[in-house]
């Protein structure tokens, strides 16, 4: 007697890594509940909690310009840089960083100010 041929063929793969001590607690969960470790986590993974993503804001909703929000953010990035560079080789940072950032303050309070 054969094995019976099955109505869906799971031919997709998903794989993931575990610590020693989750493979140790999949095992005992899988085992209190019967199936495979396979098994069990596939169930866990189909019938999980899926949570909903955060509501993205529209263009239209935010209190300023994005041209601005834009700019101030490239500048972000590029300050971000400069003080991972800084840490990195012990450099201390430009004098001139101070009033670049009291402008960067300003120009961000401004956006923001209800208008």
């Amino acid at each position: 007697m054969g094995r019976k041929k099955q109505t869906v063929v799971k031919d997709h793969r998903i794989a993931f890594r575990v610590s020693a001590d989750e493979m140790f607690l999949l095992t005992a969960k899988a085992k209190r509940d019967g199936t495979t470790v396979g098994g069990f986590a596939r169930k866990k993974a189909l019938s999980g909690i899926v949570r909903k993503k955060r509501a993205q804001v529209l263009v239209a909703e935010m209190p300023f310009d994005v041209s601005t929000f834009t700019e101030l953010r490239r500048i972000g990035v590029n300050l971000n840089q400069m003080m991972k560079h800084c840490h990195s080789f012990q450099v201390p940072p430009p004098d001139d960083l101070a009033p670049l950032l009291a402008d960067m303050r300003r120009v961000l309070a401004k956006a923001l100010r209800p208008g």
